[in-house]
């Protein structure tokens, strides 16, 4: 009598019909653990960046705060590519 293995997990089967249904399965659990393992992924690398970001934003507020205490004003002066917008502090987050 002929053996078929799944592909995947190498279970023996008696019958193709079996083995095919098991291959099937397999797949579906494997791809089911590839998306999950993504999504992992994804979260870690968002609250990697967001750990970035945050310090970065702590940073600019401790320099424009150590200007200000010099200084007595912050004028703000981004230019993103839009010289209407240029010297805008709404341009700066619309472009964030």
């Amino acid at each position: 009598m002929k053996e078929y293995k799944c592909g995947i997990c190498n279970k023996s089967y008696d019958k193709i019909e079996d083995r095919i249904a098991c291959e099937s399965k397999c797949y579906k659990d494997y791809k089911k653990a590839e998306e999950a393992k993504k999504k992992a992924e994804l979260e870690e690398a968002r609250k990697a960046r967001k750990e970035e970001l945050d310090l970065a934003c702590k940073k600019y507020l401790e320099l424009r705060n150590a200007y200000m205490k010099d200084y007595g004003h912050y004028t703000y002066s981004y230019s993103y590519g839009d010289d209407n917008e240029s010297n805008s502090w709404e341009a700066f987050w619309r472009n964030w």
